[in-house]
């Protein structure tokens, strides 16, 4: 017996905002909830419950394109099949893609998710700044992975704050104020400037519509902002200050400390070590152009010319198998060479060229999706925010649901009733 339409969307939809409220409940929640999406979505493509075009034949292209640096690198020898382990989680979204394009999730039911994602994150990272903010483990993430995927699921509901929907637009007003807090009380840099740079373009987005909107969002992320950090001691202001002067100390060939107890010639503040390792890159990069050393000969070769004194024994403290050089673009130059370069913009442009593709038809979702792959590419400049499992899977998803909902005339009569 065939299940109605109505009982797949129903399961589909629950198994979406399960993944959403179990994101940042407690580790490993976006797990659970990622293998319950696959489940229902593997049980359905076992019952034909099943199409596929070509906006979902090229994304599932740019999904593939990732594999194949460490595909070389695996022949060359200069990497294990454990390093698979991320990117291959993308290879499942065909599946999970397949049965979403043919039964579509309730986009008004994936905006408030994904919101409701968001205030849980902050009320994390409320919990973690009162007792005492440990930034590798925030309910079970890395608090740069935490505050990319809020940055992320923001990007994808943003744009929605044009409907007619008054109680959905008051509700992204307070998710809005929710991450700008959230992105202070993490004092992580690269979230800041990765949200500034999706209000931005979404304030393009609604150049020619609504001033008002423009200046409600701008006024309520801001005002959020000034208030943390007033609440907060100005931390945030203060690890702002030390980045600018570690970058002017480093321009000029000298080290730095936030650390008063420690001499300033040994220790780095987390901007100095950012462009020590992207100087570790480059002179990796320069060594093997094309397909790069590899994870574990990269490391080893970083660590050789710290040795040999052309880098900061800074570069030495990651251990081997999570060695990365804070910048998604240049890991990948220095693990990958060039082919790592362009397999990562292939995994952002393929997808972009297919939002703004359907720029005019399906404003709201082009919309989204150009705002999701922006906010990782942002935030991938200064951090590794592809390299968890969790960011991973979130971008994923929100890629997948941005394709699945293109060229649909009712979405962007998104719940005007």
């Amino acid at each position: 017996m065939q299940p109605s339409i109505a009982q797949l969307k129903k399961t589909e939809n629950i198994s979406i905002i399960m993944f959403f409220i179990l994101l940042f409940m407690f580790p490993k929640g976006y797990a659970i909830g990622a293998l319950i999406i696959l489940l229902i979505s593997g049980y359905n493509v076992y019952k034909k419950q099943i199409t596929w075009n070509q906006n979902l034949s090229l994304v599932m292209l740019s999904f593939g394109i990732i594999q194949l640096p460490l595909m070389v690198n695996l022949l060359q020898g200069t990497t294990k099949i454990s390093e698979f382990d991320v990117y291959s989680r993308l290879l499942f979204f065909g599946v999970i893609g397949a049965f979403w394009l043919k039964n579509k999730p309730n986009k008004t039911v994936m905006v408030i998710s994904c919101g409701i994602a968001v205030i849980i994150g902050f009320i994390s990272l409320c919990y973690a700044h009162i007792t005492g903010l440990e930034r590798t483990n925030v309910n079970g993430l890395n608090v740069i992975q935490m505050t990319t995927i809020m940055s992320a699921l923001f990007a994808f509901i943003l744009p929605n704050i044009m409907i007619k929907n008054t109680n959905l637009r008051y509700f992204i007003y307070i998710t809005l104020a929710a991450i700008s807090s959230g992105m202070i009380l993490s004092l992580t840099k690269g979230a800041v400037i990765s949200l500034i740079a999706v209000v931005s373009v979404c304030s393009l987005f609604f150049l020619r519509k609504s001033g008002k909107a423009i200046i409600a969002v701008w006024t309520v992320m801001l005002v959020s902002m000034l208030i943390t950090s007033l609440l907060t001691g100005g931390l945030f202001l203060q690890r702002v200050e030390i980045s600018y002067t570690t970058i002017g100390q480093y321009v000029k060939s000298e080290t730095y400390s936030d650390d008063e107890l420690t001499p300033p010639e040994k220790v780095f503040s987390s901007s100095g070590i950012r462009l020590e390792f992207w100087k570790a890159a480059l002179l990796l990069t320069k060594e093997k152009p094309l397909f790069g050393y590899g994870l574990y000969e990269a490391s080893a070769r970083a660590i050789e010319l710290a040795n040999e004194g052309e880098l900061a024994d800074i570069v030495k403290i990651l251990p081997e198998k999570n060695y990365h050089f804070h910048s998604i673009y240049l890991d990948a130059l220095g693990k990958h060479g060039l082919f790592g370069l362009l397999s990562i913009l292939a995994l952002f442009f393929i997808p972009l060229f297919i939002f703004f593709k359907n720029r005019v038809e399906s404003k709201h979702s082009a919309q989204s999706g150009i705002l999701v792959i922006l906010s990782f590419m942002i935030s991938g400049l200064v951090d590794m925010s592809l390299i968890g499992k969790a960011p991973i899977v979130v971008f994923g998803i929100l890629v997948m649901l941005c394709v699945i909902y293109l060229n649909e005339k009712q979405i962007n009569k998104l719940a005007q009733h």
